[in-house]
């Protein structure tokens, strides 16, 4: 087949639309990679809550509800509220308001002062009751002070950032913005 070519070519106009296109995803893709982070931070935030009631760890459903996810820029979901009550209708503040951010990052956590034991387990330690005669549990009751004997802990956070694949989810994401065209500009090139 010495004799027989076949030349392809691209219009100039049809090149400079490929070439504004690129530059469009260009521009876009760190808005698209921080939002596709988003998704990732509210998977999750709702993976922690799950494995919470799940496990049994939900008494006040407290520190399930307070789990926030914390960036620079407003998120504005309802999912994400800066308050929450427990189900007994007290409101607190879920803020991470010492969780320091760089422009582009972003924090899964809770402010409740019980989480850690949860989350990492205690030592043994004496529990007193302050504004009670007696401490119980609801069935029995112990006296005013208790030896607890420690507690090995059961992950909810880590267990949840270990169980979402982030690398996934963030290309998933990303591609999907590619091939719908989220960022790219519907022209008709003739």
């Amino acid at each position: 087949m010495s004799g027989n070519s076949v030349n392809i070519g691209i219009d100039p106009r049809t090149l400079k639309h490929l070439q504004s296109q690129m530059d469009l995803l260009q521009k876009n893709a760190g808005k698209s990679f921080y939002e596709a982070l988003v998704k990732v931070a509210f998977k999750i935030k709702s993976e922690a809550q799950l494995r919470l009631t799940g496990r049994g760890h939900i008494v006040s459903s407290r520190l399930k509800n307070s789990i926030f996810v914390k960036a620079n820029k407003p998120l504005n979901r309802l999912d994400n509220a800066q308050t929450y009550s427990d189900n007994k209708g007290k409101s607190y503040k879920s803020d991470l308001s010492t969780v320091q951010l760089k422009p582009d990052e972003l924090a899964v956590g809770t402010n409740v002062e019980y989480a850690a034991a949860i989350e990492f387990g205690s030592r043994p330690h004496v529990i007193e009751a302050k504004n009670k005669k007696v401490l119980s549990n609801g069935k029995n009751f112990f006296g005013k002070r208790v030896n607890h004997p420690g507690w090995s802990g059961d992950s909810f956070l880590y267990w949840a950032m270990k169980n979402v694949d982030i690398e996934k989810s963030v290309g998933d994401d990303m591609a999907n913005d590619l091939k719908f065209g989220k960022f790219l500009k519907q022209t008709n090139v003739k």
